[in-house]
């Protein structure tokens, strides 16, 4: 199942529908995609969580681009962020389509993606039937994409360095060496953080101060690309060792924190638990 997320301003709703038909037709012919839009939030939910859990779980992103959409300050500071981080760390597509005239190409974080129509010509300046032709095309375009990520996957190559693998009866625990930190040599691309600068300040004292220093969240969030970027961060104060840790749902974070400490030598500072408290970023 491909999960698709579309990202618009509710003055576009009626362009929004349009799309949408000719994404229904995709469903209609058998293809496994969800298309998610936030009229999909029943009465009674939290439409902040139901936005946020569409946004990790998509596979492509639509952003339909006008100038309402450019100015919707909850669009700007809420979806885009996230999208572009997953478009880093989990390779979600994100598909700017540009409806309206509006000067989008100014925008640092839009201007490199590849919008549609690919001339970057505003689907308000075509006729209904160029409308059509292009949104067909865009509909074939995910259907592509669909198939490219339903295919079966190669087998990946085995290290020549295994992990050494601890034994935690409630999850697996695994020791890796840390990652060499790139040279002032490196060219290659960086990966970016976004709004994550005090969080990166803080795991870099931590780790400058704490011999263990645990850092938890969902799969996706960006907890690798925050490592790296703390290699970045002179001075280097990173142990010599880092745990992966895939833990059971129903363990205890202080327990399994504890116990990975444990695994790694006898530890005075210990990771506290997640606080309780809800709307802060740990």
């Amino acid at each position: 199942m491909t999960k698709l997320f579309i990202s618009y301003s509710h003055r576009d709703e009626a362009k929004k529908n349009t799309l949408n038909k000719h994404l229904t037709v995709l469903t209609r012919a058998g293809v496994a995609l969800d298309v998610w839009d936030d009229r999909r939030i029943q009465g009674g939910d939290d439409w902040r969580q139901e936005i946020r859990q569409a946004i990790e779980g998509c596979d492509i992103a639509l952003l339909l681009i006008s100038a309402d959409f450019l100015i919707s300050k909850f669009i700007l500071d809420e979806e885009v962020p996230r999208l572009l981080e997953r478009r880093v760390q989990a390779q979600v597509r994100v598909i700017p389509i540009i409806l309206g005239p509006c000067q989008w190409q100014l925008v640092p974080w839009l201007a490199p993606l590849q919008a549609r129509p690919t001339d970057g010509k505003p689907l308000s300046k075509l006729g209904k039937a160029k409308v059509d032709e292009m949104l067909s095309s865009l509909a074939g375009e995910i259907h592509r994409l669909h198939t490219q990520a339903s295919a079966p996957k190669p087998a990946s190559v085995v290290p020549a360095a295994q992990p050494v693998a601890l034994p935690l009866t409630d999850g697996p625990v695994v020791v890796e060496p840390l990652p060499p930190a790139p040279s002032d040599r490196y060219r290659g691309p960086a990966s970016t953080l976004y709004g994550r600068r005090a969080l990166q300040a803080r795991m870099a004292e931590g780790m400058a101060t704490h011999d263990v220093l645990a850092l938890y969240g969902f799969r996706g969030n960006g907890k690798s690309v925050l490592i790296e970027q703390v290699q970045r961060t002179p001075p280097a104060h990173l142990p010599a060792q880092w745990v992966r840790v895939n833990a059971a749902s129903e363990q205890n974070a202080a327990t399994l924190f504890a116990r990975v400490a444990d695994a790694l030598g006898d530890r005075n500072d210990r990771p506290l638990s997640p606080p309780r408290h809800g709307g802060r970023d740990c």
